[in-house]
């Protein structure tokens, strides 16, 4: 019975652009068992039909069958082993494990390989030393008979040997021929050579190649072909792979230290910039309701325009009271009330005798425990019975005053004009010192100095001060707050504006419910609204700016990452088709060489995520220092969504996948040639 069938063989090759048939419609039919030499001169094609009927060439037509064998392919097939010309060892292992690695590939037990292994070094009589020598320490014949007892472990259907003998004295190249004639009686060994005495010594067979076509095919031994019987029945699992990627990575630890520190600062930069876009938000909503004003501001009117230049004029009006209606009964929350910025900010705050002009006036609804956060005091006390002159300061302010008097003054002229040209002239005098009662610390950032006045207090002056002259001219009594509500929306007087006060500041939310209720014609202005979105700004800039610089060291990373891979692949191309032509199969031998990259990712991602939850409190530190808002970083490492470990999960998750594309795809596509062209490159 026949084992393999070579049908119409061809092969070419292209030299200088010109096709040159290395073999010539070959045909043949191979034995179950028996020593089969393929005869001939260098250049012959000897070596070429070893190689196809072998699986690790191609031809270029005709067909090569094996009846009674696996499906014949280059990286499954366990049933046929390789003698090589140029033994392709692996050369950073001992020669112990290049003996049992075509056993371990196969999947058995460590140590059964281990006692078959040594079983088949008696052949030769090798030294111990020897067998645990690293291999690129031996001598060419001691490469030599490594090999040949290699070919061996696995008891093959098939033996393909290539100048088994070349390296090997007198004595080891009879010994090396003795033992293949041995295995030839169960298997078949296909032997190329060039010597011809040898062949007659020890062949049943003798097929002489010349210029590519057989010139000769004799059979000189007609031995009963013995059933092959494979004598190693039990597999176990084992895990061959693990001593080749010890080694390729310790080999490499430069390298590979490059790498992980490379990836390490990427994934930290990850996790930190996750963190901050995750947190900033609710860091900012948080830290921008550190206003002692918080939910007091001005609401008013605006109309745009176009101009014929292209230039939008924007117009800005007090709300009619009707205008007001729906906000009033959605938001109650909300008090509405005269604006008397347009008298009251006329006035100059003195200290001592000097006026400031740095220190800005703002406004309480009223100085009870509603009004406003009490967290925010830092030393005194506020209570109801404060008249408008006991005022709050806050930190900046308090700074400027330090222990001096302060007084505030104005002097606001009203004149409406008469028919015959005379005026009705009304003043508004007031003078008074100013009594600190409490000093407030507020958010740092884009802050200014500020005294806080009661607004009731102000109101009720401007409710009980009467426009004398005025009052006497139309012969009703007039005071400045019903003058100045009754004035038209585009008089200066109004400031343009209602003052808007969220009467309980435990409803700090409403602030932005408001914002989003208000159509896009009225609007509502408050100073801890406009460090808000200026912080909101600034984050999202440095957000993106983060973005850019992380996509840029990502990208980098994983490039370095995948360049270190592939060049770790073609270092180690000999080794991978090695263990491509013992049995390996593609995805096994990819494995090994990407194994090394999730080492690196994996070992950078214990670090990156360590380092980070370390990082993100001194950085934190940092920015509430710069900006006075603590904890813009918050990376979610414990639970993300409800979900615990959800975001580290997902950041190894997304590492791995990068770096076996970037790296195991390259390897792929490269597996694609022949093993016979990756072994003659090498």
């Amino acid at each position: 019975m026949s084992l393999i069938q070579v049908l119409n063989l061809t092969k070419t090759y292209k030299i200088s652009g010109k096709k040159v048939d290395v073999l010539k419609d070959i045909n043949l039919t191979l034995p179950e068992s028996g020593l089969v030499v393929i005869l001939g001169k260098s250049g012959s094609g000897k070596s070429t039909l070893l190689n196809i009927v072998g699986g690790i060439d191609n031809s270029t037509s005709g067909a090569v069958i094996f009846s009674s064998m696996k499906k014949h392919s280059k990286n499954s097939n366990f049933e046929k082993s390789f003698i090589f010309q140029h033994y392709h060892l692996l050369e950073n292992q001992t020669a112990l494990y290049n003996i049992m690695l075509p056993a371990l590939i196969r999947g058995y037990d460590k140590k059964f390989a281990e006692t078959q292994s040594k079983e088949l070094i008696k052949l030769f009589s090798l030294d111990e030393s020897v067998v645990n020598k690293v291999v690129r320490f031996l001598s060419g014949g001691e490469k030599e008979r490594i090999a040949i007892l290699r070919s061996l472990i696995t008891n093959p259907r098939l033996i393909l040997a290539d100048e088994p003998t070349g390296a090997l004295d007198k004595d080891n190249a009879i010994k090396t021929m003795n033992i293949l004639k041995n295995a030839s009686k169960k298997r078949l060994v296909l032997l190329v050579t060039h010597n011809r005495d040898l062949a007659k010594q020890y062949a049943d067979r003798i097929i002489t190649l010349l210029d590519g076509k057989i010139i000769d095919d004799q059979t000189y031994k007609n031995n009963k072909e013995e059933v092959y019987i494979d004598s190693i029945q039990k597999r176990r699992k084992n895990h061959w792979s693990i001593n080749i990627i010890n080694h390729n990575f310790k080999k490499r630890i430069k390298r590979n230290i490059v790498s992980i520190i490379g990836m390490t600062i990427s994934l930290v930069f990850c996790y930190l910039l996750f963190g901050f876009s995750t947190h900033s938000n609710d860091a900012i909503n948080k830290v921008s309701t550190k206003h002692f004003d918080y939910g007091t501001g001005t609401i008013s009117k605006e109309f745009r325009t176009e101009s014929d230049s292209s230039i939008t004029l924007v117009k800005t009006l007090r709300p009619e009271e009707n205008e007001l209606d729906d906000i009033k009964t959605k938001f109650p929350m909300f008090e509405f009330m005269a604006n008397y910025d347009a008298i009251f900010n006329s006035g100059e705050l003195y200290i001592g005798n000097e006026v400031n002009k740095e220190i800005r006036n703002s406004f309480i609804y009223d100085f009870t425990d509603k009004s406003f956060d009490k967290n925010l005091i830092v030393s005194g006390a506020i209570n109801n019975e404060c008249s408008w002159n006991d005022i709050v300061v806050n930190e900046k302010a308090f700074n400027i005053i330090q222990n001096n008097d302060i007084h505030y003054k104005f002097s606001y002229e009203n004149k409406i004009e008469q028919t015959n040209s005379s005026f009705i002239v009304d003043y508004f005098d007031v003078e008074e010192k100013l009594n600190i009662v409490a000093v407030v610390d507020e958010l740092d950032f884009l802050s200014v100095p500020k005294i806080y006045f009661n607004y009731q207090e102000i109101d009720e002056i401007f409710e009980n001060k009467e426009l004398e002259n005025l009052s006497d001219k139309s012969g009703k009594e007039i005071n400045w707050k019903q003058y100045i509500m009754e004035a038209n929306s585009y008089d200066d007087i109004t400031s343009y504006s209602l003052r808007c006060f969220l009467v309980d500041i435990s409803k700090k939310e409403k602030v932005d419910e408001l914002l989003k209720y208000l159509s896009n014609e009225i609007k509502l202005t408050n100073d801890s609204l406009t460090i808000k979105e200026a912080l909101a700004s600034l984050t999202l800039a440095a957000t993106v700016g983060l973005d850019v610089f992380l996509i840029i060291a990502l990208v980098g990373s994983v490039l370095i990452l995948g360049v270190f891979s592939f060049s770790a692949y073609n270092d180690d191309k000999k080794e991978s088709s090695i263990l491509s032509c013992l049995g390996a199969k593609d995805s096994e031998v990819v494995g090994i060489f990407t194994s090394e990259s999730l080492i690196v990712v994996f070992l950078a991602f214990l670090f990156s995520t360590v380092f980070s939850w370390i990082l993100q409190k001194p950085i934190n530190l940092l920015l509430d220092a710069l900006l006075d808002v603590p904890n813009l970083i918050d990376i979610p490492i414990k639970s993300f969504l409800g979900i615990k470990g959800l975001l580290p999960l997902a950041v190894l998750s997304i590492s791995i996948i990068v770096a076996l594309a970037f790296t195991s795809i390259p390897i792929f596509i490269n597996k694609k040639i022949s093993l016979k062209k990756e072994l003659t490159d090498l």
